[in-house]
């Protein structure tokens, strides 16, 4: 699992954190879970992108399920799918009012 140190997001002002690169097709047909907790109106999303930083058709930002809660393994879902597409390799997490501990993929 990936480990993040206390990323948090102040109200009102959306964070964005990206993951570094991995191997093209590294985690195709895995699930992106992530430990995130969430306050007031707060909350998590994702978006998967290419190596040359294009969105993945299915998989943007506005594709994904907003999470809100807290959840140690809460699976990451879009419209697109749940499972990761072969050609994405990196993802960005926008945070807003919101704490992201870590991510896996599974």
């Amino acid at each position: 699992s990936h480990s993040i140190d206390l990323f948090r997001h102040l109200v009102g002002n959306p964070t964005r954190v990206t993951t570094p690169p991995g191997a093209p097709g590294a985690h195709a047909g895995k699930q992106l879970v992530i430990n995130a907790q969430t306050r007031h109106e707060g909350q998590v999303i994702a978006e998967v992108r290419t190596p040359e930083g294009k969105v993945v058709d299915g998989f943007s930002r506005d594709d994904c399920q907003a999470f809100a809660g807290d959840d140690k393994t809460a699976a990451v879902q879009w419209t697109g799918g749940h499972v990761l597409p072969r050609d994405g390799v990196c993802v960005r997490f926008y945070l807003r009012d919101a704490y992201l501990y870590g991510f896996d993929f599974r």
